[in-house]
């Protein structure tokens, strides 16, 4: 994630909504548009 927001010259942004996450502002997609690389932070991604 770190490596693909430095590739693309964007930020890194913290999300909070289904866990606790950061993903690149700019990056790869999934076919539904979702993000494809996301990083979880430790303990707090979903059902858990």
């Amino acid at each position: 994630m770190l490596a693909e927001a430095a590739a693309n010259q964007c930020r890194v942004i913290l999300v909070k909504d289904h866990g606790v996450y950061f993903l690149a502002e700019r990056g790869e997609r999934r076919h539904d548009g979702r993000q494809k690389t996301i990083a979880y932070a430790a303990g707090l991604q979903p059902g858990r």
